[in-house]
């Protein structure tokens, strides 16, 4: 099941099973004889997040982050339960009231990151 975090013109990234997942409308092409498809394109990043990303409240539980970019993202109230943030770079991070019960942040840098009332990855909720 789709769940949309982001939506900007003829663009969705959503959440599908752990991965992120861009969805691009396809360009109007010239009538021809040839048949058409109309699915949208669809280009999954295991670990492409852009930086500065704003991602509150967005579900990404499981997701698999690993070594992504998420540098002065906004993920205030995000759920990253079990989520792969091996490596990942969450520096100056808002990740105010998030859920990472369980995530993997082995390697992750978190220098700057706003923790406040977060959910760390051994259940305990930082100050």
């Amino acid at each position: 099941m789709y769940g949309i975090l982001l939506n900007l013109a003829a663009r969705a990234v959503v959440k599908v099973g752990g991965l992120i997942e861009e969805q691009l409308s396809q360009p109007e092409k010239p009538k021809s004889n040839a048949p058409k498809s109309t699915a949208p394109v669809r280009v999954v990043y295991g670990f492409s997040i852009t930086p500065y990303a704003l991602l509150t409240n967005a579900d990404l539980t499981n997701a698999n982050l690993w070594d992504a970019n998420l540098e002065g993202a906004n993920l205030e109230g995000a759920n990253l339960t079990n989520a792969n943030l091996n490596n990942a770079n969450l520096t100056d991070a808002n990740l105010t009231n998030a859920n990472l019960n369980n995530a993997n942040l082995t390697g992750a840098n978190l220098s700057g990151a706003n923790l406040t009332g977060t959910t760390m990855p051994d259940g305990t909720i930082h100050d």
